[in-house]
């Protein structure tokens, strides 16, 4: 794969094409690291307009903060999210800070769909069921809750901001979960996971500093 000056597209640009579709990404700010998102990471449009998913060829690791330009195809995962996969990546210079997390609600987290056709092939973004307000999935997001519960086998925990919608927020294996019972506020990837007809929202958590436990 061969790496382009001209090519100028976003991220939003890119989600409304087809799967199968091979794409390429110049100088995206990094909001999630592959040692933060299982070997994944995450890019973004620096305006916070549109994020995505990129799995890399091989071990390839970049770090939260970087800057890379992008080329692979582009897939929808099975737990209903595009991402550019099959990625070969190359570092470029760092342009602008990182995006600041857009603060919202639980029932914002996920959205409702954006250019979402099932296919074949599968367009756009799907949202979550029942989704509320504009699609954020790929996005860093900031938002708050008490906690409901925990799970220690999948290393999550399920908060509720007061408005009778669950939000499950994993994360990785270093990061200590909350005790049930404490407000928390917590930043981490809009993303999402499928089971049967229903797309839920998911947020992932990056390191222990985004869950903000408030007295």
């Amino acid at each position: 794969m061969i790496f382009r000056d001209d090519v100028q597209r976003d991220v939003a640009s890119i989600k409304q094409l087809p799967d199968g579709m091979f794409v390429e990404l110049l100088s995206k700010p990094v909001t999630a690291g592959t040692d933060q998102i299982g070997g994944d990471f995450y890019i973004e449009e620096p305006d916070r307009s549109c994020g995505i998913r990129v799995r890399p060829q091989g071990l390839a690791p970049v770090a939260e903060g970087d800057c890379v330009s992008v080329v692979g195809r582009l897939d929808t995962l099975p737990s209903g999210e595009r991402a550019i996969v099959d990625a070969n990546v190359r570092m470029a210079p760092v342009q602008t800070p990182l995006p600041t997390p857009p603060g919202m609600p639980n029932r914002s987290v996920g959205g409702g769909d954006f250019f979402y056709d099932p296919g074949p092939p599968k367009i756009g973004q799907i949202g979550v069921t029942n989704g509320f307000g504009l699609n954020n999935i790929g996005l860093l997001v900031k938002t708050w809750g008490r906690v409901k519960s925990t799970d220690s086998q999948s290393n999550s925990f399920t908060i509720n901001d007061g408005s009778n919608i669950d939000l499950k927020c994993l994360v990785p294996t270093h990061v200590s979960l909350p005790s049930p019972g404490q407000y928390v506020c917590v930043t981490g990837v809009s993303s999402c996971e499928q089971a049967e007809d229903e797309v839920s929202k998911l947020l992932l958590i990056r390191k222990q500093s985004d869950v903000q436990v408030q007295n």
